[in-house]
């Protein structure tokens, strides 16, 4: 893990396309911005977390009565 120290208005570079700026840190709360490509995803790793227990990966899908006619997609 690489750890850096920075101050508000300064950046961090990840490759090219990404960009994460400090913009403050006030009473132990640090705010920061992304810039990213939107191909990449970004969140916070507790909602990641929350989808893992809301939706586990290995349930098969449910099928819905608009699921069952020809050239639906799935839901």
């Amino acid at each position: 893990m690489l750890i850096l120290s920075r101050m508000a208005g300064e950046t961090i570079m990840i490759g090219n396309d990404i960009r994460i700026q400090v913009l403050s840190n006030k009473n132990g709360q640090v705010r920061i911005g992304i810039n990213a490509p939107r191909s990449i995803s970004v969140k916070r790793e507790e909602i990641i977390n929350h989808e893992k227990t809301e939706m586990p990966d290995d349930l098969p899908a449910i099928e819905t009565p608009s699921s069952s006619k020809q050239g639906s997609e799935p839901i």
